[in-house]
């Protein structure tokens, strides 16, 4: 074994474990529900900042992006990034502050399908139930996508299985989920978004001084999973936050029709199919959601009352 592989194999042991510190650490501060799902609401900007884009962009950033630039060129790759740093901005600067003052307003709600359920009044519990399905099986691609990168890096760096590499992935992330919840997630995201940042800058650098220029890199992106939970959640969150008359069986509409066309899209080829899932979903979610809507006209009064108490 060779002095780089020592030393590399030092660097991974001492940053797992100081992942799993992290969540022990956080383990403390958790004396209720909304503690480990939200850090009692008290995490910083800082923190929330990094933490998110982290989450969002981790793997795909940094294996995603180049593997576009070399399938696509870096004039597709310059237009997917600017429009994910326009999406980015837009959504802090307009939904962010809404939606969390209207999830407090409404029973203090902790996930995105219990602040739907409050917010439109369901009491079938049916915009739960189809939630609870559109999440469980498209946020599995999606976090199956992060769980490849980390056994991706495993393999190249350490030489190990693809499965070896999985399983301690997974091992150390549900390890200090587990433990810290919401505060312990943020934090490593914190962590993990300051060496992503430091990665970026080094690796702009090198790309600069050293000859030779950009390299190549080939990685299978993934993105089905971001289009499904984006088109058939997207649209309702800006309705129940924006819009006074979207009802419960509006929404309800939204989210299968949402979830149906991201599959149904996904599966076509050619021509007008070749646009990516997520724009045709958000359209007819959003379309649906508000057609439906209108000729609701059995609107919940009190629901009603309690949103424009919300906005105003």
């Amino acid at each position: 074994m060779s002095l780089e592989l020592i030393g590399n194999a030092a660097a991974f042991v001492l940053y797992l474990s100081m992942m799993i510190f992290i969540g022990w650490r956080y383990m403390k501060n958790n004396e209720s529900s909304g503690d480990f799902f939200l850090g009692g609401r008290k995490v910083g900007p800082w923190m929330t900042a990094l933490s998110a884009e982290a989450s969002d962009m981790s793997g795909w950033l940094l294996m995603g992006l180049p593997g576009l630039a070399y399938l696509g060129g870096m004039k597709e790759a310059f237009w997917t990034a600017l429009g994910l740093i326009i999406g980015t901005y837009l959504n802090w600067l307009i939904v962010a502050k809404p939606l969390r003052r209207f999830t407090v307003a409404y029973r203090d709600s902790i996930t995105i399908p219990e602040f739907l359920t409050h917010r439109f009044r369901d009491r079938s519990r049916i915009i739960s139930s189809v939630s609870v399905v559109l999440i469980l099986v498209f946020f599995t691609i999606y976090t199956a996508s992060g769980f490849v990168a980390c056994a991706k890096l495993f393999s190249s760096v350490f030489g190990l299985s693809y499965h070896v590499g999985l399983i301690i992935g997974v091992a150390v992330i549900l390890t200090y989920t587990i433990l810290g919840g919401y505060l312990a997630v943020c934090a490593t995201d914190f962590v993990q978004g300051l060496l992503m940042f430091a990665a970026l800058v080094i690796t702009v650098v090198v790309m600069t001084v050293v000859p030779g220029g950009p390299f190549a890199a080939f990685v299978k992106i993934e993105d089905f999973g971001d289009a499904a939970i984006a088109g058939s959640f997207g649209p309702l969150i800006l309705l129940s936050l924006f819009w006074r008359g979207a009802t419960a069986k509006g929404a309800i509409a939204g989210l299968i029709t949402g979830g149906i066309t991201v599959i149904v899209w996904h599966n076509l080829d050619g021509g007008l199919f070749a646009v990516y899932e997520i724009l045709p979903a958000f359209l007819v979610c959003l379309l649906t959601a508000i057609a439906v809507s209108l000729f609701d006209k059995n609107k919940d009064p009190q629901m009603l009352a309690e949103f424009d108490s919300c906005r105003n």
